[in-house]
């Protein structure tokens, strides 16, 4: 499970696609011949939140025993590394609805922009369209040119 989620990160997946990506991740765990595990995304999901809260847990007690020295087994380095993934990624999170934010504006400003432009075209059109009423010069004939 550790090794999966390491390498899809679901937690990363954009707005509405996390669990997509976990039930992604099921498909592939199940597909492991030697993952006896049988559940459904919702309860993989779970289970990783679970052991990621006894990992920090574990660490924060770890720290408290310091001068000894610790064994680090493969899933205590996937879980660390994952877990500084996690946190960076929510670091960063701010400064991405930020960028969205501004995107958003700007695309908003550019709208404006543009409806403002096109009106200003159509009162120029509408101005020309008057002067040039005005300005109509009446035929004039006269019996020279008969």
């Amino acid at each position: 499970l550790l090794k999966q989620v390491n390498l899809s990160k679901p937690c990363e997946a954009g707005n509405g696609k996390v669990m997509v990506a976990w039930v992604e991740d099921c498909w592939e765990v199940n597909r492991i011949p030697g993952f006896k595990i049988n559940k459904k995304p919702e309860g993989l999901k779970t289970r990783f939140d679970l052991l990621i809260k006894t990992h920090c847990e574990d660490e924060v007690a770890s720290m408290r025993k310091s001068g000894t020295s610790e064994d680090y087994t493969e899933s205590d380095l996937l879980l660390t590394d994952m877990k500084a993934r996690m946190d960076d990624f929510d670091e960063t999170a701010a400064a991405r609805k930020d960028n969205v934010k501004r995107k958003i504006d700007s695309i908003e400003n550019s709208g404006a922009l543009m409806r403002r432009m096109a009106m200003g075209n159509l009162d120029a059109q509408g101005r020309m369209k008057r002067q040039g009423r005005k300005r109509r010069i009446k035929p004039q004939v006269s019996i020279f040119h008969v």
